[in-house]
């Protein structure tokens, strides 16, 4: 049984961390934008998010587990 996960995003702003680790994204352009937090096997997070110049935006992203039967894409 094989598995694989292909992710493919229309940025150059994005990360692949480890569970419970903090990140940073840097020289992010002004403006509002979707954040979107994934993991295989959890519900996605996605929260509206405004940048401003030299102001760090902090975001406590909790991943819950998905629900039996949701499509996780």
């Amino acid at each position: 049984h094989m598995h694989a996960i292909v992710l493919v995003v229309d940025s150059v702003h994005f990360q692949k961390v480890k569970a419970g680790t903090p990140f940073s994204l840097k020289e992010v352009p002004e403006g509002t934008y979707t954040l979107t937090v994934w993991m295989d096997g959890a519900a996605e997070y996605t929260k509206e998010i405004v940048v401003a110049q030299d102001k760090p935006v902090a975001v406590d992203a909790t991943l819950e587990p998905a629900a039996v039967g949701d499509v996780v894409e």
